[in-house]
């Protein structure tokens, strides 16, 4: 039973963490987004 539980939980943690990741290139694309659309307002050298 206790080998069960754990690959239960394993599995559980994969797919967290997948969540979490996909979470922040979700933030990461939003972010760049953003600054591009900054960039071409002010045409800054910073982009």
């Amino acid at each position: 039973m206790k080998i069960k539980n754990t690959s239960v939980l394993n599995k559980n943690n994969i797919h967290l963490s997948q969540f979490k990741n996909k979470h922040k290139y979700q933030i990461l694309e939003n972010y760049w987004k953003k600054r591009k659309k900054e960039c071409e307002k002010n045409l800054s050298k910073f982009c």
